[in-house]
């Protein structure tokens, strides 16, 4: 049974998020959401092509350090899920057997990292089974805390503010996420964000449809800070599910044959993502037609926003932010980094 269960998931990894709001220094964009795709990649490139493959490969709550490999077999410490509430799952069991035990979501913020702004495809090591190929033009390994500030971009956020936060998904790995602040005058690590992780202003999050914002649509968000690393921080449960079955949808390249893992929040909101026409050989190739490549664009063409409180003692400075998102289907942490300046509140003239 387990060999089963592993044989049937190791093609499933072919996915991705990315931060949208604020512009993250891989260059996304509201725009962009739903596709994997730099805002000036030609129209005729795959969908696939790797632009927002920053995460942490092979990471689970207890492991000292990420492994850079893929499997459900965890390090020789791994830790108990810290939040069992069935509400807070988005990958079901597969019969008896609970498959995402070990994987970063069941613990959140307890799974190490790499680095805090993702890895290019993953780790060092090249891994067909998850297509983790790096972005076009990054090496491969290539630490996502070394690329440069995005020009012409400037993100200025009131200490004691509410601000508005973004990502879209391409690969629908269920889990959680959460944003986190480090001062760039600091050691730029994960102990660092940590220190400065922030939380959600209320309970409400919205689907907004690429950067269209008259099209936006609140819902309730559904939030943990039980469990979570480091303690009492918050999380959110990624509301989006996949399909029903233990792949979640990838390689339907028409619907899902199944329904969806959990209620969605606006009905018809669910599935894999443009990443369910990835073949999982690594070399970027579709299984789709070209209609079928369309209709997931189309669908997944929306952001995930929430709103995070900026703590009003907050030292005014440059700081990068950084998205993490823990998968409950895999054993990877999404990350990536945007360039924020916090500012004092404008003083009024009488």
């Amino acid at each position: 049974m387990r060999f089963t269960v592993a044989t049937a998931l190791l093609p499933l990894v072919a996915g991705h998020a990315w931060m949208t709001l604020p512009p993250s220094r891989i260059h996304s964009s509201l725009k962009a959401a739903g596709t994997c795709k730099l805002p000036n990649a030609p129209d005729d490139q795959t969908i696939e092509d790797g632009a927002c493959r920053w995460f942490n490969q092979g990471c689970q709550p207890g492991c000292s350090e990420c492994t850079d490999t893929f499997g459900i077999t965890p390090c020789a410490t791994p830790m108990k899920p810290t939040v069992t509430d069935p509400k807070l799952r988005t990958y079901k069991n597969i019969g008896f057997f609970d498959a995402t035990k070990h994987n970063p979501w069941r613990s959140p913020g307890h799974a190490p990292v790499f680095s805090p702004c993702g890895i290019a495809g993953g780790g060092a090591t090249y891994h067909p089974s998850n297509g983790a190929l790096a972005p076009q033009g990054v090496k491969k390994g290539f630490d996502g805390r070394d690329l440069p500030e995005l020009t012409g971009v400037k993100t200025e956020w009131v200490r004691g503010s509410a601000q508005e936060v973004a990502f879209s998904i391409h690969a629908n790995h269920g889990g959680g996420y959460s944003y986190r602040l480090c001062p760039k005058s600091s050691n730029v690590t994960e102990d660092c964000f940590q220190r400065h992780h922030l939380q959600f202003a209320g309970d409400q999050s919205w689907i907004q449809w690429r950067d269209d914002s008259s099209n936006r649509t609140a819902f309730t968000a559904t939030r943990v800070s039980e469990g979570t690393k480091p303690a009492g921080s918050q999380w959110t449960k990624n509301p989006i599910p996949a399909c029903g079955d233990p792949s979640g949808g990838v390689g339907q390249g028409g619907r899902c044959t199944t329904p969806p893992q959990f209620d969605p929040p606006l009905p018809g909101l669910y599935g894999y993502g443009a990443a369910s026409c990835f073949d999982g050989s690594g070399d970027g190739k579709m299984t789709c037609t070209a209609e079928q490549s369309q209709y997931w664009v189309e669908r997944f063409s929306f952001n995930i926003l929430d709103k995070i409180l900026v703590p009003a003692d907050l030292p005014v400075g440059d700081y990068l932010l950084s998205f993490r998102w823990d998968s409950e289907q895999t054993p990877q942490v999404w990350s990536m980094c945007s360039d924020v300046v916090i500012t004092e509140p404008t003083k009024m003239l009488v």
